[in-house]
């Protein structure tokens, strides 16, 4: 029975709409997953656009503060077009 019961703790997550997710690792922040889910290409205005959106997608999880996000958190990604 204790093989079944998992000792590590498991990732806040909110039930994802889109089917995009990202699992938070250490030292992300929106503007960086912003950054990355956007590509080489996007520009500072277009991630600065971005981020927000996927704050407003996962305030639930993330909290009041989106400068604050915790390892292994599972955010949703909005349609980036």
């Amino acid at each position: 029975m204790n093989n079944l019961i998992s000792q590590t703790p498991q990732p806040k997550r909110e039930p994802a709409k889109s089917g995009a997710e990202v699992v938070v690792a250490e030292g992300e922040t929106l503007w960086s997953i912003s950054a990355k889910r956007l590509g080489a290409q996007a520009t500072a205005e277009e991630i600065s656009t971005y981020w927000p959106q996927i704050y407003k997608a996962n305030e639930q999880v993330i909290g009041p503060d989106p400068d604050h996000l915790e390892i292994g958190t599972v955010l949703e990604l909005p349609p980036t077009r």
